[in-house]
């Protein structure tokens, strides 16, 4: 079975056998719609690259979260740097190949210039590993950049903002919400280019609402900073939750903090944000625009929040989205 042939979220059924199967195997998939808008231009043809069996070396460790660690990496044959994402399972759990096989998955489905492109993946059972090959963002993170200089630039703010948005449309038309939106999983290439990364909580639903908690989106996924109030109150995680987590990003890159950045405390943020009576973070030395595109994102009424192709037209990003489209021609 190869990753082309799993539509949706398959792999929480597989067997044991056939996820470790699906994970040793890359195959390229169709292109698809470069455009997010309106799906009008198409992708040239050109294929991800499958990396394994090729031979490769892992190098430094670029980072490490809860359930994996992130090296650079190089092809051998060809130098090509790469990020090399490593899970060490215990043992042979089902759960932790189900959890990684659906992340391949999605991000396999996903060709975009502003999404983090994935490369194939290699189990090793014998080692109870298992690597996930991706682009190599050889500039870091949003998140980064802002911990190393402060409150990103005003220009900067709004190219990024744009390419986010561009992303999330994109992303949103094919039904996968990503759940964990914030300046850390913004990675940057050269020339300011931004692609979204980490689809390790990302889920997809066929469900046509706001907010989807019948389609099994409800829990808390997500960093606590950019929570929207439906999550944390278990109402469930649709797309217009990252919106709300995009005006949280756009509020860290304006001020070098997160939202609700005064409090060091998790449960203090999340009641904060869970209370119908908390005003929106938004920075109070904010121009008009901006101000209305951030109270569109911090919008408590999921049924009256934006969505992302809303905010891709708002005067705040129009222009610099209509010439990311008009790059893609």
């Amino acid at each position: 079975m190869g990753l082309a042939s799993l539509p949706g979220s398959p792999a929480g059924s597989m067997e044991p056998e056939k996820i470790a199967e699906f994970l040793s195997r890359a195959e390229p998939l169709p292109a698809v719609p470069r455009n997010p808008i309106d799906g009008e231009f198409q992708a040239e043809g050109d294929l991800l690259p499958t990396l394994p069996p090729k031979p490769w070396e892992k190098g430094e460790l670029l980072g490490a979260g809860t359930f994996a660690r992130v090296y650079k990496g190089k092809q051998i044959e060809s130098g090509k740097v790469i990020a090399v994402k490593e899970f060490v399972l215990e043992g042979h759990d089902r759960a932790q190949l189900a959890a990684i096989a659906e992340e391949v998955t999605t991000m396999r489905s996903v060709h975009h210039r502003n999404v983090i492109g994935c490369l194939g993946a290699q189990y090793l059972p014998e080692e109870s590993t298992v690597y996930v090959f991706l682009e190599f963002a050889c500039g870091g993170s949003v998140g980064h950049a802002v911990a190393r200089n402060g409150a990103l630039p005003p220009p900067t703010v709004r190219s990024y903002t744009a390419q986010i948005v561009v992303a999330l449309a994109h992303l949103h038309d094919l039904k996968i919400v990503h759940r964990d939106l914030k300046g850390a999983n913004c990675l940057l290439l050269q020339q300011d280019l931004l692609k979204l990364a980490d689809f390790g909580s990302a889920a997809r639903s066929n469900a046509g609402v706001a907010t989807m908690q019948s389609a099994g989106f409800a829990g808390i996924r997500g960093t606590a900073y950019f929570m929207a109030p439906e999550v944390i109150r278990g109402d469930g995680y649709g797309r217009r939750s990252d919106v709300w987590s995009l005006g949280g990003t756009v509020v860290e890159m304006m001020t070098g903090k997160p939202p609700w950045g005064c409090y060091d405390n998790q449960m203090t943020v999340m009641y904060r944000i869970a209370s119908p009576d908390e005003p929106p973070p938004i920075p109070s030395d904010v121009d008009s625009t901006i101000e209305d595109f951030l109270l569109q994102c911090f919008v408590r009424d999921t049924t009256q929040r934006a969505t992302a192709r809303i905010l891709a037209d708002h005067p705040f990003i129009r222009d610099m989205v209509k010439s990311l489209l008009a790059s893609t021609e």
